[in-house]
């Protein structure tokens, strides 16, 4: 019987640390991004939180655009997981409780990364495309994919019969500028969205679209 080769240990381990290195180098970004802007922030800055040489950080990141490219790929990515997985749980179910449990894990998750969503509500990305071609693409995707499930929420409920479909094209983005104004609240006020808050959101959206 062969006997399958494993990948040798030594090649593990490197992989292990690199992947380390970098998820290091990118937190040490979103800290500095947030607290400095994109303008002014600094890859020695970013080195120095991250607590590595200028050099190491160039060897994963060859400048700033790619490091936040890859900070904002990073964090769609877990974001949509938690958004996918929650609705999930609910396939089947009452259009109120699908939207309770989205609106609760992006609220979840704005609480868990709120330095990251500083960075994107700040607007300075929209206003450097040149400096971050890059960052500005992956920003661009993170808003398109966020939409796409707004969408796919209201679409449901039109089909469900539980919102009016003759509002169709305006109800997503009536529903996404509803999340959108909770997390503007959270990092300007500084006041988190509460249960009862998602749960006002959702009854004050299904009160005005519902059928």
């Amino acid at each position: 019987m062969a006997v399958q080769a494993s990948e040798p240990a030594p090649i593990l381990l490197r992989e292990r640390v690199r992947r380390e290195i970098a998820s290091t180098i990118a937190n040490a970004a979103e800290e500095v991004f947030a607290a400095e802007g994109l303008h002014a922030a600094h890859v020695e800055h970013i080195a120095r939180r991250a607590g590595v040489a200028v050099g190491t950080l160039y060897n994963y990141y060859k400048d700033r655009d790619a490091l936040l490219a890859a900070l904002l790929r990073t964090r769609r990515e877990a974001l949509f997981a938690e958004l996918d997985g929650a609705l999930g749980e609910v396939v089947g179910r009452s259009l109120r409780e699908q939207l309770l449990v989205f609106v609760g894990a992006h609220v979840r998750f704005l609480r868990a990364h709120r330095t990251f969503f500083r960075i994107l509500f700040e607007g300075e990305l929209s206003r450097m495309q040149a400096a971050y071609p890059t960052a500005t693409e992956e920003h661009a995707q993170s808003l398109r994919g966020f939409f796409e499930r707004v969408e796919g929420l209201v679409l449901g409920g039109i089909k469900s019969g539980e919102l009016r479909g003759a509002n169709a094209k305006l109800d997503p983005w009536l529903l996404g500028g509803m999340l959108k104004g909770v997390t503007v609240r959270d990092l300007r006020e500084n006041k988190p969205c509460e249960p009862e808050d998602v749960a006002r959101l959702v009854q004050v959206f299904l009160s005005g679209a519902g059928s």
